[in-house]
């Protein structure tokens, strides 16, 4: 199954964050986006209902989960 996925993934994906300053950046005007509510993903602004499904990490880089469909 994650071949499969991998493969229908393939070279339709863009590079990763370069680093956690560039996320922290984008969280920033993620807020005031949110605020303002423009899209996408302001729907998502506090969505999570616990303190372990707020963040997570993956590859070195701490990921806000309300943030998700904006960085995609």
């Amino acid at each position: 199954m994650r071949d499969k996925l991998n493969d229908f993934f393939d070279g339709k994906v863009g590079d990763k964050p370069k680093d956690q300053k560039w996320l922290d950046d984008f969280y920033k005007e993620g807020e005031e986006r949110f605020k303002k509510k423009i899209p996408p993903g302001f729907k998502d602004s506090g969505k999570e209902s616990n303190d372990d499904d707020t963040h997570f990490y993956n590859d070195g880089l701490y990921y806000e989960r309300q943030y998700g469909d904006l960085i995609l």
